[in-house]
């Protein structure tokens, strides 16, 4: 009797020994957590191609999906997000956009801390990496809406997509838009300040009238001004006529830039352009023919008068 219990003992024991080598073992798979970071998980994602795209051309904020030792929140949109924005815009790509507005617009999309999904509880609110918040919306069925100053929200398709430095959660219907951004696209939407406020060429200018405008009143602001004319020529200087001239966004004060700007706008459509004197938006005269213009400053030592290239090359001084 004594040998059959000690038998059925030593069975015991080594079924529980067998047995706790497979818990043992299964508790080490789960305890592997992660093993690609931000960076990686979206470059195997093939649905989100066109924000890996983006981020492959902005150096800093690939660094940031791939530093070991960060620790971050990433939104991203896919393919069928980021058509989504292109065709409000009218546009097939995102090339012809500012950089510094993709710049801001990718790092929305970036919180510089963990938020899981049960993170996000409805009206709480997510500060990004480009300093704007974003408002969680908690659906009755539990969906995650991502509230921004795009006129669509994001939803919240696939949460917690656990990353070594980080977290992804893959985001549909619509990209993350700054409020401050998503304010001037649905204002100037269709409107000929639209792609001067977001075009790669003319993004000084851009700042110059973000500048001129800070703390305005809509009605008092240069967009206010190219959104409320039914009828408007505006003489917009690219990049390379500022760089010509050596002038940057803080050679000029905000009031300085709200004149020379205005200086540039006729209450006019000048599709075709002939040898007239026409006035601007700030009782300025300018001086036309079909392939330059001119104003006071044109005149002075030095300046010299603008040639138009489909109204956007003149010079900024006038």
């Amino acid at each position: 009797m004594t040998k059959r219990l000690f038998a059925v003992l030593r069975y015991t024991a080594v079924v529980a020994f067998i047995a706790g080598l497979f818990v043992m073992s299964g508790c080490k798979d789960d305890d592997k957590g992660p093993t690609q970071n931000i960076y990686d998980i979206i470059a195997a994602d093939p649905t989100l191609s066109m924000i890996k795209a983006q981020v492959d051309l902005n150096a800093d904020l690939k660094a940031k999906l791939q530093d070991p030792a960060g620790t971050y929140t990433f939104y991203a949109p896919n393919d069928l997000a980021m058509a989504a924005v292109l065709q409000t815009l009218g546009l097939t790509d995102f090339s012809s956009i500012s950089p510094a507005t993709l710049n801001a617009v990718l790092n929305y999309h970036l919180a510089p801390k963990v938020v899981m999904a049960a993170d996000m509880t409805d009206k709480s609110t997510v500060t990004t990496a480009e300093g704007e918040n974003i408002t969680i919306s908690v659906t009755s069925t539990g969906v995650i809406k991502l509230v921004t100053g795009a006129t669509t929200n994001g939803t919240v398709i696939t949460p917690d997509e656990r990353a070594t430095n980080g977290v992804v959660h893959v985001v549909g219907d619509y990209p993350l838009i700054p409020p401050t951004i998503g304010n001037l696209i649905v204002a100037t939407l269709g409107k000929v300040a639209q792609p001067i406020l977001l075009s790669s060429s003319f993004s000084i200018l851009a700042q110059a009238i973000l500048k001129a405008d800070a703390g305005k009143a809509q009605a008092e602001t240069i967009v206010g001004a190219l959104v409320a004319l039914p009828n408007v020529t505006f003489f917009a200087p690219p990049d390379a006529v500022f760089n010509g001239a050596g002038l940057t966004v803080a050679s000029k004060t905000a009031d300085e830039w709200n004149a020379i700007i205005r200086g540039h706008i006729v209450p006019q459509n000048l599709a075709t352009l002939t040898s007239t004197n026409v006035t601007t938006i700030n009782a300025k005269t300018l001086t036309l023919t079909a392939t330059t213009v001119a104003g006071a400053g044109n005149a002075e030592p030095g300046s010299d008068r603008g040639y138009v290239e489909s109204h956007d090359n003149v010079n900024p001084g006038a």
